[in-house]
Order: structure tokens, then C-alpha cells, then sequence
């Protein structure tokens, strides 16, 4: 009975240090972008930024009420490679 709970730990802690590596990597992949203007969409971002690698991800924060973009964004790029902008 002892074993079994321990082959079930081991197997839950493989699977938490997967994940938490996983996650680790995406973080890796993602850039901060500031300076935006208020027009910017996440288009225009995609649109510049996909110069360099494929864009799983492109997101432009917006104000809640007024809904223009609060100045900053983030991009995530396929791989850690495409980050290393020239």
C-alpha cells in the first residue's frame, strides 16, 4: 500500500515539474511592449511583430471604460529564438 502511494507521488511530482518547466519556457517567449499609442489594435502589433516569428499570442491592454489602449501590450512568440530580436 505504501508503494503505491509513493509510485502516485512520484508520478503527481512529475507531472507538477512538467508543467512548471512548461510554463517557465512560454514565459521566455513573451515581451513586454510599451510606448504604444492609444490607437493601437492588436493587429497593428501582430502585423509589425510577426516580421520576426509566428504569434500565438498579441494582446494590447485597453482602459475598461474608454477602451483605447492603455499604452503597453504583450506579444508571445513561438520559441525562445524569435525573442532574440536584431
Amino acid at each position: 500500500m505504501a508503494e503505491a502511494m509513493d509510485s502516485k507521488m512520484q508520478e503527481s511530482f512529475k507531472t507538477v515539474t512538467f508543467w512548471r518547466k512548461k510554463k517557465e519556457q512560454e514565459e521566455f517567449h513573451k515581451l513586454f511592449i510599451g510606448g504604444l499609442s492609444s490607437e493601437t489594435t492588436e493587429e497593428n502589433l501582430r502585423n509589425y511583430y510577426q516580421q520576426w516569428g509566428k504569434l500565438p499570442g498579441c494582446v494590447v491592454i485597453r482602459d475598461p471604460a474608454s477602451k483605447s489602449s492603455r499604452g503597453f501590450g504583450f506579444v508571445t512568440f513561438s520559441s525562445t529564438a524569435e525573442v532574440m530580436l536584431p
